[in-house]
C-alpha cells in the first residue's frame, strides 16, 4: 500500500468525493494540488498530514519538492466542459499530463492511478477533443515507467455532476430529445461506488500496468435512461423526440467556437449519443459490480438530494431575509444550522403550505428584508396562524438566545425619552408604509388565488 500520495484535481467532482472517502491516516503525507483550493480546504480533515499546494500541473517548480516526496500519484486533474477550447485540452490534458509523469518518473515516484474516460473507446472521437486529449494522454502515462493503473469510468452519477446536470436538463423537458434515436449504450455508475473503486486499487497496490472499463451493474440505452429521470422527477417516463444525430452533430460543430457559450452542448459531448459506452468486463468490476447501486437505486438518490439541497438553500435565504429584518444583520452560521434543524425536527415546519396564499407569502417574504416586512405586516394582522409567522416566531427566538445576536433584544438602543419617541414615531410610519404595500398586493393576490383554487376544485 501506498504511503504518501500525490492528487491533482482534487477540488473536482470526483475528486472532492474521493478527498471525502480516502481514510487519510492511513497515509503518512497527502499532497492536493489545484488551482482553486477554496474547493478544497472545508473537505480537509485537521489531522495534519494534508497539504495543499496551488499550482497548474505546467508550473513543475511549485510543486516538484513535494512530488519528490511520494511514492503514488493519483490524477484526476483535467479540462471538461463545453467552454473549453481545443488547444486548452490538450495543453491541460496531454501536455499536463506528460509534464507531470515524466516530472514524477524523474523524481522517483514508484506508481500512477490515472483517471481517463470510457469515451477513449469511443469509434468516431471527432469534434470530441476532450476524448483525444485524453487518449494522448492514456499513452504518455504508459511510457512513463511508471507502474500504473488507468480507469475508464463511464458517466458518473452524482449530485452536481457535470454529465448528470446536462443530461437531467435533457430529461426535464416537456419532450425529451433522442439524438440519434436514443438507442447508444451506457452504463452508468454512481458516484460513491466508482470512488470505493479507486480507494480499491490504492488499498490494494493493485498497480499492475493495465487499463480498466468501469461501469454500474447496467447496460440500458439512453433513451431508458433519460425516460427513469424524467419518471423519477414528474412521475411519468415523458414524451421522446427523435432527433438526426449526425445532422445536429456537424452543426454544433460549426457554430463552436464564438457560440459555445450559449450552445447548449457541444459536438463533442454529443459524441456519447453516437458511441457504444457500456464496459468490457474485468476483475476489479466483477468483484465491485453486485455491490453497486442501480440505475434506479442512484437516479432516486441523486434527484432526493437535489430536492433537499434546493429545500436547504431555500430555508438559507429565509434564514436571511428574516435575520436581516428583524436585526438588520446578517445570520452567522450557528444560527442557520439551528434554523434548518429546527425545520428538520418539527413537522409543521418542514411541510410545505397546504393554503396557496400562505404558500405565496412565504416566497414573496424570502425576496429580501424590507418583503419580510411586507409580509408580516400583512400577516400579524390578518393571518396570525400562517406558515410565515411560526417561521418568524422561530427566528425570534433563535437570534434571542444566540450570541452576539442576544444584544440586540436585551439593550436598550437609546435612553433618551426624545429618542424613544422618534424611534417608536419612524417605526410606526415604516409599519404604516408596510401595510399599506401589503394591502395593495395580498388583496388581490389572495382573490385571485383562492379563485384560481375554486376553478381547480370545480373541475370544470
Amino acid at each position: 500500500m501506498a504511503n504518501t500520495l500525490f492528487i491533482t484535481g482534487s477540488g473536482g467532482f470526483i475528486g472532492r468525493r474521493f478527498l471525502q472517502r480516502l481514510e487519510a491516516s492511513n497515509y503518512r503525507t497527502v499532497y492536493c494540488l489545484d488551482l482553486e483550493i477554496n474547493r478544497i480546504q472545508g473537505l480537509l480533515p485537521h489531522n495534519g498530514n494534508i497539504n495543499i499546494i496551488q499550482a497548474d500541473l505546467l508550473d513543475v517548480q511549485k510543486y516538484a519538492s513535494q512530488l519528490k516526496e511520494c511514492d503514488t500519484v493519483v490524477h484526476f486533474a483535467a479540462a471538461t466542459g463545453k467552454k473549453v477550447t481545443k488547444q486548452a485540452y490538450f495543453d491541460v490534458n496531454t501536455l499536463g499530463t506528460t509534464v507531470l509523469v515524466n516530472e514524477a518518473q524523474r523524481v522517483g515516484v514508484k506508481r500512477i492511478l490515472y483517471l481517463s474516460t470510457i469515451a477513449v473507446k469511443y469509434t468516431d472521437k471527432s469534434y470530441y477533443y476532450y476524448a483525444q486529449s485524453k487518449e494522448a494522454a492514456e499513452k504518455a502515462v504508459i511510457s512513463s515507467g511508471l507502474s500504473y493503473t488507468i480507469l475508464r469510468p463511464t458517466i458518473v452519477i452524482g449530485e452536481n455532476g457535470p454529465v448528470w446536470n446536462s443530461l437531467a436538463r435533457l430529461a426535464r423537458f416537456p419532450v425529451i430529445p433522442l439524438f440519434g434515436g436514443g438507442k447508444a449504450k451506457i452504463q452508468p455508475i454512481y458516484l460513491d461506488d466508482f470512488v470505493d473503486l479507486l480507494v480499491e486499487v490504492l488499498e490494494v497496490d493493485n498497480f499492475h500496468n493495465q487499463v480498466l472499463e468501469i461501469g454500474g451493474p447496467e447496460v440500458i440505452s439512453f433513451e431508458t435512461f433519460l425516460s427513469e429521470i424524467h419518471q423519477s422527477v414528474y412521475g411519468s417516463p415523458g414524451r421522446t423526440l427523435r432527433l438526426p444525430y449526425h445532422l445536429i452533430k456537424r452543426g454544433l460543430a460549426f457554430f463552436e467556437g464564438p457560440f459555445s457559450g450559449i450552445l447548449p452542448l457541444s459536438a463533442g459531448q454529443l459524441s456519447a449519443f453516437g458511441n457504444d459506452g457500456s464496459i468490457t468486463d474485468n476483475e476489479l468490476f466483477i468483484r465491485n459490480a453486485p455491490k453497486m447501486k442501480s440505475i434506479k437505486e442512484m437516479i432516486s438518490l441523486v434527484v432526493v438530494g437535489e430536492k433537499n439541497a434546493e429545500k436547504s438553500e431555500h430555508l438559507e435565504r429565509e434564514c436571511k431575509a428574516y435575520t436581516r429584518y428583524l436585526i438588520g444583520k446578517e445570520p452567522t452560521a450557528y444560527v442557520t444550522g439551528k434554523y434548518l434543524q429546527a425545520h428538520q425536527l418539527n413537522p409543521a415546519l418542514k411541510a410545505d403550505p397546504v393554503n396557496r396564499l400562505d404558500k405565496f407569502l412565504l416566497s414573496f417574504s424570502t425576496k429580501g428584508s424590507f418583503a419580510a416586512q411586507i409580509v408580516d405586516a400583512y400577516a400579524n394582522l390578518f393571518f396570525k396562524d400562517s406558515l410565515f409567522r411560526r417561521k418568524i416566531i422561530l427566528m425570534m427566538a433563535l437570534l434571542e438566545s444566540a450570541t452576539p445576536f442576544d444584544a440586540d433584544f436585551d439593550t436598550p438602543e437609546t435612553s433618551s425619552p426624545i429618542g424613544i419617541v422618534s424611534r417608536l414615531g419612524w417605526r410606526g410610519l415604516l409599519f404604516i408604509l408596510a401595510l399599506s404595500l401589503a394591502l395593495a398586493v395580498f388583496i388581490p393576490a389572495r382573490i385571485i388565488l383562492s379563485r384560481t383554487t375554486k376553478s381547480h376544485d370545480g373541475g370544470g
